[in-house]
C-alpha cells in the first residue's frame, strides 16, 4: 500500500512543483513520464531477479529503497534530482512486485492463494487511491516535503 502511495504522490503535486521549481508543462510531463517509463523498462529484469534471489531479501531491499528514495525526494532542490529520485522510487516498486507475488504465493495454501493475491492487489490499489487524499490532509499541516518523510 505504501509503495503505491509514494509512487503517485508527485502527480498530485504538479502545481506546487510548477511554482516552486519554475517548471513549464513539458518539464512537468517529463517528471511524470520518466519514472513510469523507467519502471516499465525495469519490469523484466526485476522478474528475473525475483527468479534468482530470495523473495524476502528482494522485498526488504525494495522497502529500504522506497524509504530512501522518499527521503531523497523530500530534499530535492532541482527538477533533475527530483526525476532521478522519483525514478529510484519507481525502481523500488518494480523490484517489489515480482518478489512480493512470489512471497504471497508461498505463504498461502493453493486454496487460499487467489484470495491472498486479490487482497495484496487491493492493498496496492488502496495505496494509489489514498495518495492524493493523504497528501492533501497532511500538506496543510506539515508541507509536501515532510509528507514524503512521513
Amino acid at each position: 500500500m505504501f509503495n503505491h502511495t509514494f509512487m503517485r504522490m508527485h502527480q498530485a503535486l504538479v502545481s506546487i512543483f510548477r511554482s516552486e521549481l519554475n517548471l513549464n508543462w513539458f518539464t512537468v510531463s517529463l517528471m511524470s513520464s520518466i519514472p513510469l517509463t523507467f519502471q516499465a523498462l525495469m519490469s523484466i529484469p526485476s522478474g528475473m531477479l525475483a527468479d534468482r534471489f530470495n523473495h524476502r531479501y528482494l522485498v526488504s531491499i525494495s522497502t529500504i529503497l522506497c524509504a530512501t528514495a522518499a527521503v531523497m525526494v523530500s530534499q530535492a532542490q532541482s527538477v533533475h534530482l527530483l526525476i532521478i529520485y522519483l525514478s529510484i522510487l519507481a525502481l523500488s516498486s518494480t523490484l517489489y512486485h515480482p518478489a512480493a507475488f512470489n512471497f504471497t504465493s508461498k505463504l498461502f495454501d493453493v486454496s487460499q492463494r487467489n484470495r491472498a493475491l486479490g487482497i495484496h492487489g487491493a492493498g496496492g490499489t488502496f495505496g494509489t487511491s489514498i495518495s492524493p487524499i493523504t497528501l492533501g490532509l497532511l500538506m496543510a499541516y506539515i508541507g509536501w516535503r515532510n509528507v514524503y518523510l512521513v
